[in-house]
């Protein structure tokens, strides 16, 4: 799927979210110093690397509402419905490994080191009147930008209380009167 895929499914799951009050994850999934591996093993490899990146992260969005996309360039998105926080950080920290395991045993097939790592960012909410999904993949933006600041292959969770983070205020697009005049 791709991103467009994405961005039609992410309502969906957000109004059955709202209504059921379960939470919503958003990975957003990008492979550390993609550029450079392309530059080095050639297009034909990286465009392997990315259909066996894809392929390990389908396995983990197998339930109705689950969703994994390219969502542009070397970047994957997926969405989880129904887990708890930890639950999220044991499925990327899952997706991290499987996939460095893979890029080991390719490794093992010649003699050049193609070691592939992801970095990902989490963000978890349950969707609220006033909360928008669109912040909610801000936000896992978010925490994917800090996991590659941090060092790459590694993963980093948000959660609601994060959403005062965000610059563009996405994630809270209702204010109450009260709010405002505070």
């Amino acid at each position: 799927m791709n991103r467009r895929a994405f961005d039609e499914h992410l309502p969906r799951v957000w109004q059955q979210a709202l209504r059921d009050k379960r939470y919503v994850f958003i990975f957003m999934i990008d492979i550390d110093h993609f550029k450079t591996y392309n530059d080095r093993f050639g297009h034909q490899a990286g465009d392997l690397c990315l259909r066996s990146v894809a392929k390990i992260i389908l396995e983990y969005a197998k339930r109705p509402l689950d969703f994994a996309a390219r969502y542009g360039g070397e970047e994957f998105a997926m969405i989880l419905y129904d887990l708890r926080r930890d639950q999220a950080v044991e499925i990327a920290d899952e997706v991290r490994g499987r996939i460095r395991a893979a890029s080991k045993d390719f490794d093992s097939q010649d003699t050049m080191h193609r070691e592939v790592t992801v970095s990902i960012g989490i963000a978890g909410t349950v969707p609220s009147l006033g909360r928008s999904p669109l912040g909610l993949v801000q936000l896992a933006d978010q925490g994917l930008y800090e996991a590659k600041d941090a060092g790459r292959d590694r993963t980093v969770c948000k959660g609601a209380s994060d959403y005062s983070i965000l610059e563009t205020g996405a994630f809270e697009i209702v204010k109450t009167k009260t709010s405002r005049a505070l």
